[in-house]
Protein backbone atom coordinates (compact mmCIF):
# COMPACT_ATOMS: atom_id res chain seq x y z
CA UNK A 1 0.00 0.00 0.00
CA UNK A 2 1.45 3.32 -1.09
CA UNK A 3 1.93 6.00 1.53
CA UNK A 4 0.22 9.34 1.19
CA UNK A 5 2.83 11.90 0.00
CA UNK A 6 0.99 14.69 1.80
CA UNK A 7 1.28 12.81 5.09
CA UNK A 8 4.99 12.26 4.47
CA UNK A 9 5.40 15.96 3.78
CA UNK A 10 3.40 16.79 6.90
CA UNK A 11 5.69 14.61 9.00
CA UNK A 12 8.81 16.25 7.58
CA UNK A 13 7.43 19.73 8.20
CA UNK A 14 6.38 18.79 11.72
CA UNK A 15 9.76 17.32 12.63
CA UNK A 16 11.66 20.26 11.12
CA UNK A 17 9.63 23.24 12.29
CA UNK A 18 7.23 22.09 15.01
CA UNK A 19 9.08 19.90 17.51
CA UNK A 20 6.63 18.03 19.73
CA UNK A 21 8.44 18.93 22.94
CA UNK A 22 7.67 22.58 22.31
CA UNK A 23 3.91 22.03 22.20
CA UNK A 24 3.12 21.03 25.75
CA UNK A 25 0.76 22.34 28.39
CA UNK A 26 3.45 24.07 30.41
CA UNK A 27 4.72 26.18 27.53
CA UNK A 28 1.18 27.08 26.53
CA UNK A 29 0.40 28.22 30.08
CA UNK A 30 3.55 30.33 30.18
CA UNK A 31 2.43 31.97 26.93
CA UNK A 32 -0.98 32.67 28.47
CA UNK A 33 0.63 34.35 31.48
CA UNK A 34 2.91 36.34 29.16
CA UNK A 35 -0.16 37.33 27.16
CA UNK A 36 -1.70 38.74 30.33
CA UNK A 37 1.35 40.90 30.93
CA UNK A 38 1.25 42.15 27.35
CA UNK A 39 -2.40 43.08 27.88
CA UNK A 40 -1.54 45.18 30.93
CA UNK A 41 1.46 46.84 29.27
CA UNK A 42 -0.51 47.63 26.10
CA UNK A 43 -3.32 49.10 28.18
CA UNK A 44 -1.03 51.47 30.11
CA UNK A 45 0.96 52.41 27.00
CA UNK A 46 -2.26 53.40 25.25
CA UNK A 47 -2.88 56.00 27.96
CA UNK A 48 0.68 57.28 27.67
CA UNK A 49 0.39 57.55 23.89
CA UNK A 50 -2.66 59.83 24.02
CA UNK A 51 -1.34 61.96 26.88
CA UNK A 52 -4.01 60.46 29.10
CA UNK A 53 -2.18 59.32 32.20
CA UNK A 54 -4.08 60.66 34.14
CA UNK A 55 -7.20 60.92 31.94
CA UNK A 56 -8.20 64.07 30.11
CA UNK A 57 -10.08 66.15 32.75
CA UNK A 58 -13.87 66.29 32.58
CA UNK A 59 -13.92 70.06 33.02
CA UNK A 60 -11.98 70.82 29.81
CA UNK A 61 -14.07 72.57 27.17
CA UNK A 62 -14.54 71.24 23.64
CA UNK A 63 -11.82 73.35 22.05
CA UNK A 64 -9.19 72.26 24.57
CA UNK A 65 -10.15 68.59 24.25
CA UNK A 66 -10.04 68.83 20.45
CA UNK A 67 -6.62 70.48 20.56
CA UNK A 68 -5.30 67.81 22.94
CA UNK A 69 -6.24 64.81 20.80
CA UNK A 70 -4.99 66.23 17.54
CA UNK A 71 -1.79 67.34 19.23
CA UNK A 72 -1.32 63.61 20.03
CA UNK A 73 -2.81 62.41 16.74
CA UNK A 74 -0.20 59.74 15.98
CA UNK A 75 -0.23 58.57 19.58
CA UNK A 76 -4.03 58.22 19.49
CA UNK A 77 -3.86 56.14 16.31
CA UNK A 78 -1.30 53.85 17.93
CA UNK A 79 -3.26 53.74 21.19
CA UNK A 80 -6.41 52.50 19.43
CA UNK A 81 -4.46 49.52 18.10
CA UNK A 82 -2.82 48.93 21.49
CA UNK A 83 -6.22 48.79 23.22
CA UNK A 84 -7.65 46.35 20.71
CA UNK A 85 -4.55 44.16 21.00
CA UNK A 86 -4.75 44.37 24.79
CA UNK A 87 -8.21 42.84 24.56
CA UNK A 88 -6.88 39.96 22.48
CA UNK A 89 -4.00 39.38 24.89
CA UNK A 90 -6.38 39.42 27.86
CA UNK A 91 -8.38 36.36 26.78
CA UNK A 92 -5.59 33.74 27.20
CA UNK A 93 -4.85 35.27 30.61
CA UNK A 94 -8.45 34.73 31.70
CA UNK A 95 -8.35 31.17 30.37
CA UNK A 96 -5.21 30.18 32.29
CA UNK A 97 -6.69 31.53 35.54
CA UNK A 98 -9.78 29.41 34.93
CA UNK A 99 -7.61 26.33 34.33
CA UNK A 100 -5.84 26.74 37.66
CA UNK A 101 -9.09 27.45 39.48
CA UNK A 102 -10.34 24.06 38.25
CA UNK A 103 -7.44 22.42 40.06
CA UNK A 104 -8.82 23.56 43.43
CA UNK A 105 -10.28 20.48 45.15
CA UNK A 106 -14.09 20.37 45.08
CA UNK A 107 -14.34 23.80 43.47
CA UNK A 108 -17.80 24.59 42.14
CA UNK A 109 -17.44 24.61 38.32
CA UNK A 110 -19.71 27.65 38.09
CA UNK A 111 -16.96 29.76 39.67
CA UNK A 112 -14.48 28.81 36.93
CA UNK A 113 -17.08 29.39 34.23
CA UNK A 114 -18.17 32.72 35.69
CA UNK A 115 -14.57 33.93 35.94
CA UNK A 116 -14.04 33.01 32.30
CA UNK A 117 -17.24 34.67 31.08
CA UNK A 118 -16.80 37.87 33.08
CA UNK A 119 -13.22 38.15 31.83
CA UNK A 120 -14.52 37.90 28.26
CA UNK A 121 -17.07 40.64 28.99
CA UNK A 122 -14.32 42.80 30.49
CA UNK A 123 -12.29 42.25 27.31
CA UNK A 124 -15.06 43.98 25.35
CA UNK A 125 -16.00 46.77 27.74
CA UNK A 126 -12.61 48.10 28.79
CA UNK A 127 -10.34 47.14 25.89
CA UNK A 128 -12.01 46.55 22.52
CA UNK A 129 -14.95 49.00 22.59
CA UNK A 130 -12.87 51.94 23.93
CA UNK A 131 -10.25 51.10 21.27
CA UNK A 132 -12.91 51.34 18.55
CA UNK A 133 -14.21 54.62 20.01
CA UNK A 134 -10.71 56.09 20.06
CA UNK A 135 -10.07 54.90 16.50
CA UNK A 136 -13.29 56.63 15.43
CA UNK A 137 -12.40 59.82 17.29
CA UNK A 138 -9.04 60.19 15.57
CA UNK A 139 -9.98 58.83 12.13
CA UNK A 140 -11.10 62.28 10.97
CA UNK A 141 -11.68 65.76 12.39
CA UNK A 142 -15.29 65.84 13.58
CA UNK A 143 -14.89 69.26 15.14
CA UNK A 144 -14.62 70.19 18.82
CA UNK A 145 -18.12 69.24 19.97
CA UNK A 146 -18.20 65.71 18.53
CA UNK A 147 -14.59 65.15 19.60
CA UNK A 148 -15.60 66.08 23.14
CA UNK A 149 -18.52 63.63 22.98
CA UNK A 150 -16.31 60.76 21.76
CA UNK A 151 -13.66 61.63 24.35
CA UNK A 152 -16.21 61.51 27.19
CA UNK A 153 -17.57 58.21 25.88
CA UNK A 154 -14.05 56.79 25.66
CA UNK A 155 -13.11 57.70 29.23
CA UNK A 156 -16.49 56.69 30.66
CA UNK A 157 -16.14 53.24 29.08
CA UNK A 158 -12.64 52.95 30.51
CA UNK A 159 -13.50 53.95 34.07
CA UNK A 160 -17.09 53.04 34.82
CA UNK A 161 -17.23 49.51 33.38
CA UNK A 162 -15.59 47.94 36.42
CA UNK A 163 -18.46 45.51 37.37
CA UNK A 164 -17.26 42.82 34.92
CA UNK A 165 -13.94 42.77 36.74
CA UNK A 166 -15.76 42.78 40.06
CA UNK A 167 -17.39 39.48 39.12
CA UNK A 168 -14.15 38.10 37.70
CA UNK A 169 -12.03 38.97 40.72
CA UNK A 170 -14.58 37.99 43.35
CA UNK A 171 -15.26 34.58 41.82
CA UNK A 172 -11.52 33.92 41.92
CA UNK A 173 -11.41 35.15 45.53
CA UNK A 174 -14.33 32.90 46.50
CA UNK A 175 -12.56 29.87 45.03
CA UNK A 176 -9.35 30.83 46.85
CA UNK A 177 -11.06 31.13 50.24
CA UNK A 178 -12.98 27.88 49.64
CA UNK A 179 -9.74 25.94 49.12
CA UNK A 180 -9.10 24.12 52.41
CA UNK A 181 -6.41 21.78 51.08
CA UNK A 182 -3.01 21.68 52.86
CA UNK A 183 -1.30 22.92 49.69
CA UNK A 184 -3.73 25.46 48.22
CA UNK A 185 -3.53 26.35 44.54
CA UNK A 186 -3.72 30.07 45.33
CA UNK A 187 -2.50 31.61 48.62
CA UNK A 188 -5.11 33.49 50.63
CA UNK A 189 -3.40 36.81 49.92
CA UNK A 190 -4.49 36.40 46.29
CA UNK A 191 -8.08 36.23 47.52
CA UNK A 192 -7.62 39.35 49.65
CA UNK A 193 -6.22 41.53 46.84
CA UNK A 194 -8.86 40.25 44.41
CA UNK A 195 -11.56 41.38 46.84
CA UNK A 196 -9.92 44.77 47.38
CA UNK A 197 -9.32 45.64 43.72
CA UNK A 198 -13.00 45.80 42.64
CA UNK A 199 -13.86 47.74 45.80
CA UNK A 200 -11.38 50.35 44.64
CA UNK A 201 -12.80 50.15 41.12
CA UNK A 202 -16.29 50.92 42.44
CA UNK A 203 -15.09 54.40 43.42
CA UNK A 204 -15.21 55.30 39.72
CA UNK A 205 -18.98 54.77 39.60
CA UNK A 206 -19.73 58.49 39.94
CA UNK A 207 -17.32 59.95 37.39
CA UNK A 208 -20.29 61.12 35.29
CA UNK A 209 -21.34 63.33 38.22
CA UNK A 210 -17.98 64.60 39.52
CA UNK A 211 -15.88 66.90 37.34
CA UNK A 212 -13.45 68.02 40.04
CA UNK A 213 -11.66 66.47 42.99
CA UNK A 214 -10.63 62.93 43.95
CA UNK A 215 -13.84 61.33 42.62
CA UNK A 216 -13.50 62.79 39.12
CA UNK A 217 -12.29 60.49 36.35
CA UNK A 218 -8.72 61.78 36.71
CA UNK A 219 -8.86 61.90 40.52
CA UNK A 220 -6.92 59.99 43.13
CA UNK A 221 -9.84 57.84 44.31
CA UNK A 222 -11.59 57.24 40.99
CA UNK A 223 -8.49 56.57 38.86
CA UNK A 224 -5.19 56.17 40.68
CA UNK A 225 -6.42 54.02 43.58
CA UNK A 226 -8.28 51.48 41.36
CA UNK A 227 -5.34 51.37 38.96
CA UNK A 228 -2.97 50.67 41.86
CA UNK A 229 -5.18 47.99 43.45
CA UNK A 230 -5.82 46.17 40.17
CA UNK A 231 -2.07 46.28 39.45
CA UNK A 232 -1.35 44.64 42.81
CA UNK A 233 -3.99 41.96 42.18
CA UNK A 234 -2.57 41.39 38.69
CA UNK A 235 0.92 40.98 40.11
CA UNK A 236 -0.24 38.55 42.82
CA UNK A 237 -2.14 36.45 40.25
CA UNK A 238 0.86 36.44 37.93
CA UNK A 239 3.38 35.32 40.54
CA UNK A 240 1.06 32.56 41.76
CA UNK A 241 0.39 31.27 38.25
CA UNK A 242 4.08 31.25 37.38
CA UNK A 243 4.87 29.32 40.55
CA UNK A 244 2.10 26.79 39.90
CA UNK A 245 3.21 26.24 36.32
CA UNK A 246 6.87 25.94 37.27
CA UNK A 247 6.13 23.32 39.94
CA UNK A 248 3.95 21.22 37.64
CA UNK A 249 5.56 17.96 36.49
CA UNK A 250 7.04 18.12 33.00
CA UNK A 251 5.04 16.34 30.36
CA UNK A 252 5.59 16.43 26.61
CA UNK A 253 2.77 16.77 24.09
CA UNK A 254 2.74 13.07 23.18
CA UNK A 255 2.45 12.00 26.82
CA UNK A 256 -0.36 14.50 27.39
CA UNK A 257 -2.28 13.10 24.41
CA UNK A 258 -1.83 9.52 25.70
CA UNK A 259 -2.97 10.59 29.17
CA UNK A 260 -6.04 12.32 27.75
CA UNK A 261 -6.87 9.34 25.53
CA UNK A 262 -6.56 7.00 28.48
Amino acid sequence: MKSNPLLNLDTKIGDAWFPRKLYNSKNWQYLCVLSGQLAGISYILSFVAIGGLPPVPSYWDADRVHEHYFKHENGCKAAAILLIMAGAFYLPWVAVISKHMRQIPNVDPILCDLQLVSGAVGFCTIFTVPGVILATLISRDYGPELTLLLSDLFWTMNNITWPAFWIQNWTLAWAVFADKSPNPIFPKVVGVVNVAAPVGGSLASGIHMQFYGPMARNGALAFWLPLGLFSVAYAADTLTLLWNIWTEPDMDAESECNLTAG
